[in-house]
Order: C-alpha cells, then structure tokens, then sequence
C-alpha cells in the first residue's frame, strides 16, 4: 500500500499539513463536516485515503500514477 510521510517537525515544508492531518486523525469529531461518529480515512491500509470517489477517475488516475491495481494509501505523520 502506497503511504504518504508527512514530517511534523518544525521548518518542514509539508509541517503544518502534517499538523492538520494529525489533528483530524486525533480528534476527527471536531472535523467538518461536524459528525460525531466520524472515523477520518487514511490510518490504516484497511482504511485507506482515496482521492475521489468517481471510479473512472480512480481508474485513469492510477494508470497515470502507476500504481493500477492500488486501492488508496495510507498517511504517515512522522515527528
């Protein structure tokens, strides 16, 4: 499964993204939209991020990334 590293450290580039990734994956009910049982994707390899949710543009995309035949990827946060 393909995984997006993030680097919160501070001066990364990508640093507050990093943040505010964490911070959903944390506290995912303080996300919009507001609902409390949200469980925000991307964690885990059994609940991965994905783009879109249109499967033609899943399908062009991954033929385009080289990555035909993945389903999502995950999000790594590193310190």
């Amino acid at each position: 499964m393909p995984t997006l590293t993030l680097s919160a450290k501070a001066g990364a580039d990508e640093h507050s993204e990093a943040q505010h990734i964490r911070q959903a994956f944390l506290v995912p009910e303080d996300t919009k939209p507001y609902k409390s049982a949200k469980k925000v994707p991307g964690q885990t390899a059994k609940d991965p991020l994905h783009r879109t949710v249109s499967a033609a543009r899943i399908d062009k995309n991954r033929i385009l990334d080289g990555l035909d035949g993945v389903d999502g990827f995950i999000v790594k946060i590193v310190s």
